[in-house]
């Protein structure tokens, strides 16, 4: 198996958080580094820990966790975070949205706030060409 290495400029995220023990295809490495990258800022401008919770799904594995048939999980793209005070969740999701819509990045954004839950949905679904999608 080889291992995630993530670019340098990431500081706030280990290759193991992201990867998550997971058995990833090295040709979907490539994928994840744009969202590390927004999440990593986010941390960064929030001065709190974030914690990772879901990243790569195999298919099966998705299909356990009733994940979309598209999900962007299966494409190593998207990340499912949380903090400790859930409180601050909804200010996060706002901060992701503007710096979308700003275009502060390059990929477009796909955005969920599962409060009940307590995470956020972050992936960069512009490398693919979609356009950005909240929920």
């Amino acid at each position: 198996m080889t291992r995630l290495v993530l670019p340098a400029s990431i500081v706030h995220f280990t290759a193991e958080e992201v990867s998550m023990g997971r058995d990833i295809p090295i040709e979907l490495f490539h994928n994840i580094y744009p969202t590390i990258m927004v999440l990593d800022a986010l941390r960064e401008w929030y001065g709190k820990p974030i914690y990772v919770h879901s990243t790569y799904r195999s298919p099966e594995y998705n299909a356990a966790v009733g994940g979309k048939k598209n999900s962007l999980h299966l494409k190593f793209n998207a990340i499912d975070f949380g903090i400790k005070n859930f409180n601050d969740l909804k200010m996060l999701y706002e901060k992701l949205d503007g710096w979308d819509v700003e275009n502060k990045y390059p990929h477009k954004f796909g955005l969920g706030l599962y409060e009940r839950q307590k995470f956020i949905h972050l992936d960069t679904r512009g490398l693919f060409g979609l356009k950005r999608s909240r929920w």
